[in-house]
C-alpha cells in the first residue's frame, strides 16, 4: 500500500435552485400541451407525444441536478495501485459512474468565467461531466490518457482538491516507474 497516497472522499455542495427554472418551464410547456391535446381531435397523438417529449427532459433535470449528489474519492486498491472515483447517490442508490487510475491523470485545470462558458472538449477525446450545477460558472477539467485513449472528466471543486489529485497522480506516476524498473 503507498504511504503517501491518503484516501478521502469529498462531496461538492451544489446550487440546485439553479435546475430550478428550466424544470418548471418544461414542466409547464408539458402540462400546457396535454391540456391542448384534449381539445384538439385530429392532432392529439402528435401532440400528446410532444408533452411526451417535454415530460421525459423534465424528469431529466430533475433526477440530474435536482435529486442527484455526487461524491469525489481516491481509494488505494490491494495490489497498491490508486483510483479516482465518482460516484452519484440518487435517493438510497449509489451508482459508481467512474474509475480512473491516478497514474493516468495528465493535467487538471480551471475553467472559470468566459473559459467556462466556452470550454468545448475535444472531439477525439471520452467527455464525462460529473458537476451537480446545471449550467456551472466554474469547474476543473480532469485530463486523462491511459490505454483506452483520451478522456476529459469535468468535476466540481476546490483548488486544494486539484492540487491534491496533482499531487497524488504524480506521486502514483513515480511509484508506476520505481516498480518498472524493479522488475
Amino acid at each position: 500500500m503507498n504511504d503517501r497516497i491518503t484516501e478521502f472522499t469529498y462531496r461538492p455542495i451544489a446550487d440546485k435552485r439553479r435546475a430550478l427554472p428550466p424544470f418548471f418551464a418544461l414542466l409547464t410547456v408539458s402540462a400546457v400541451l396535454v391540456a391542448l391535446a384534449t381539445f384538439l381531435p385530429s392532432y392529439k397523438g402528435v401532440v400528446s407525444f410532444v408533452a411526451m417529449l417535454f415530460l421525459c427532459a423534465t424528469v431529466l433535470i430533475f433526477t440530474r441536478y435536482y435529486i442527484a449528489d455526487f461524491f469525489y474519492s481516491v481509494v488505494v486498491s490491494n495490489d497498491g495501485d490508486a483510483h479516482f472515483l465518482v460516484s452519484r447517490v440518487t435517493g438510497k442508490r449509489e451508482s459508481l459512474m467512474c474509475t480512473l487510475p491516478l497514474s493516468s491523470i495528465v493535467a487538471v485545470e480551471f475553467k472559470a468565467g468566459d473559459a467556462a462558458k466556452k470550454y468545448k472538449p475535444s472531439p477525439s477525446t471520452k467527455k464525462y461531466n460529473f458537476v451537480p450545477d446545471y449550467k456551472p460558472e466554474a469547474f476543473f477539467v480532469i485530463f486523462a490518457s491511459g490505454k483506452e485513449g483520451t478522456s476529459e472528466i469535468m468535476i466540481y471543486g476546490t483548488p486544494e482538491l486539484a492540487e491534491r489529485l496533482k499531487e497524488y497522480a504524480k506521486t502514483e506516476r513515480e511509484r508506476k516507474l520505481r516498480e518498472g524498473e524493479e522488475e
